[in-house]
């Protein structure tokens, strides 16, 4: 009998934290940025980082969460030297015509040149042209992305979820196969 009681108070404990904050996280107004802390791993809130567009203007993550039919955000680093990110830039495409509509959003930060110095909103102007994008890329000039990732295993594919703004997944290299099933399993 006593082994029972104790099961069942670990039980309701493990569950009350569980779902303790969570529910604060969520029920943060699309318009409001979750707060903090701030964190760099998965399952942690991700920082409201400001980026500059190809345009010269800014784009902060919380205008990409304040979109209410959009789900999971997409946020991929690359830099002009990199082949794979190269590579991966038609795949991101196609993965942004294809899911858009059921609430993915795809941002690539760009954060330096093929001289290895940082991005500028130029850069990220030839990337999108270069590369026939559709979606945002922005520059990364302060390289605020290098805190979840090391760089020399670029393109980083940060899967976030919008709501919460917590970080669902962070995956280095080039795995189509692997970001289409995370996708699909976090949409």
């Amino acid at each position: 009998m006593q082994r029972h009681a104790v099961l069942s108070l670990a039980f309701a404990v493990l569950i009350g934290c569980a779902t303790e904050g969570a529910g604060d996280v969520a029920d943060v107004p699309r318009d409001v940025y979750p707060a903090g802390p701030f964190g760099t791993v998965e399952g942690e809130v991700i920082r409201n980082h400001l980026f500059t567009t190809a345009d010269d203007a800014t784009l902060a993550l919380q205008e990409v969460r304040a979109d209410d039919t959009a789900q999971l955000l997409l946020l991929v680093t690359a830099a002009q030297w990199c082949t794979a990110c190269i590579e991966e830039q038609p795949e991101l495409q196609r993965l942004h015509e294809r899911r858009h509509a059921d609430g993915l959003r795809v941002v690539v930060g760009v954060f330096e040149d093929a001289e290895f110095a940082p991005a500028t909103a130029a850069d990220a102007a030839k990337w999108r042209r270069d590369h026939e994008l559709t979606f945002p890329v922005v520059a990364d000039p302060q390289f605020e992305l290098h805190d979840y990732y090391d760089a020399s295993l670029s393109p980083m594919n940060m899967l976030i979820r919008l709501g919460p703004m917590t970080i669902a997944r962070v995956t280095t290299g080039r795995d189509p196969l692997l970001l289409e099933s995370l996708i699909e399993a976090l949409l």
